[in-house]
């Protein structure tokens, strides 16, 4: 699959958020950790500097990717419209917090408006992924909702709130300052990255999965106009657009035929059936093979089929192509085709067969893509 279809997806995007957003955010925690052991000299003001500017951007990134998942689910639950309208209330509202504490650090105090703040938007965060986790699960997705749905809860704050109810204080020990600060961070915690790295995956997954099934469905539609148009109509334009210059046709010889030999094979097919009629019965895409039924229907009026002799009387063929495309070009076909609705030597169709006109046949022109 050409990386240039992979970077259209949103999904991918989403998922790149979330793995970037993991490598800056734990960069910010890593530093901050050291800087809660190192408290002077330069080194902590280093330290420091850098668990500010690399903690909050990365943990915002990482929780852009949250956008992917009503996105990858495809469903319009009313969980999941819930969640986006959170996420969209809360991103804001954290960056708003985070960068006004900053300004006005010398603010802060355990009880004062900075905490109250801070733990309004970490509520605000969680109800906005327990909904997505939830809307997950009623969407039949209970992998993703696996990682969503502890992704959701508050962690940290509830640690903290266990913590002084049974110290009855809010000073904590160095030691237990690093471990909270490398599991919950004080912005993304060695716990959520691993979440938002499996979320990321999934996201990935499903963007890989996406492209495919455009390209396939792009692969389809160049196959059957160069059918329908090209041959069905006699159009060398087509086989200009569609067709590879090392297009090959194994029981031609190993030798490409190229678009030249594409264009002799339609006209020696139209001159010896110049009422030629092409019928794409059913077209299935597997990467970037594209197997197509086909019926061709006309008048014998040329050099015959095969090693039939021409024999002036209306016949068909019904037949199976498997083309392979590769960055949208025709690079090899192989068909094949009983004698059912060919011509026999006499020009009368097989025993047991009757004519019929090609539309007939058309069961689907809807690629159906696996």
């Amino acid at each position: 699959m050409p990386p240039a279809k992979l970077l259209r997806e949103p999904l991918f995007w989403a998922s790149a958020s979330a793995f970037v957003g993991v490598v800056v955010g734990l960069a910010g925690t890593f530093s901050s950790a050291a800087w809660t052991v190192v408290w002077q000299g330069p080194e902590a003001h280093i330290l420091e500097v850098l668990s500010l500017l690399l903690g909050v951007p990365g943990y915002i990134l990482a929780a852009l990717s949250l956008f992917g998942v009503p996105a990858l689910l495809g469903r319009r639950s009313r969980a999941l419209r819930i969640g986006r309208a959170l996420l969209l209330a809360w991103l804001p509202v954290l960056l708003a917090v985070e960068i006004a504490s900053i300004l006005y650090f010398a603010l802060w105090s355990p009880k004062g408006f900075f905490s109250v703040a801070y733990v309004a938007t970490d509520l605000l965060g969680s109800a906005a992924v327990l909904s997505l986790g939830m809307g997950a699960f009623f969407s039949g997705a209970r992998r993703l909702g696996a990682v969503l749905l502890p992704l959701g809860l508050p962690a940290g704050t509830l640690f903290f709130y266990a913590h002084n109810a049974l110290t009855e204080t809010n000073e904590i020990s160095q030691q237990l300052a690093v471990t909270t600060t490398l599991l919950f961070g004080d912005d993304l915690g060695v716990a959520e990255a691993c979440l938002f790295t499996l979320l990321g995956a999934m996201l990935l997954r499903g963007a890989r999965r996406r492209a495919l099934a455009r390209a396939e469905e792009e692969n389809c539609k160049k196959a059957l106009r160069l059918y329908e148009v090209g041959l069905g109509k006699n159009d060398p334009s087509v086989v200009e657009e569609v067709v590879s210059k090392d297009f090959r046709d194994p029981r031609r010889g190993v030798a490409p035929l190229g678009m030249a030999g594409m264009r002799r094979i339609v006209s020696d097919l139209w001159a010896s059936y110049p009422d030629l009629e092409v019928s794409v019965v059913s077209q299935e895409a597997e990467g970037d093979v594209v197997r197509t039924r086909l019926v061709l229907s006309g008048t014998d009026r040329g050099s015959g089929v095969m090693w039939y002799p021409p024999t002036g009387r209306g016949g068909e063929l019904r037949g199976r192509v498997r083309g392979q495309l590769q960055r949208g070009r025709a690079s090899r076909a192989h068909g094949a085709g009983g004698d059912r609705g060919a011509p026999t030597a006499t020009g009368a169709p097989p025993r047991g067969l009757r004519r019929q006109s090609a539309p007939n046949f058309v069961e689907s022109k809807v690629c159906e893509v696996r």
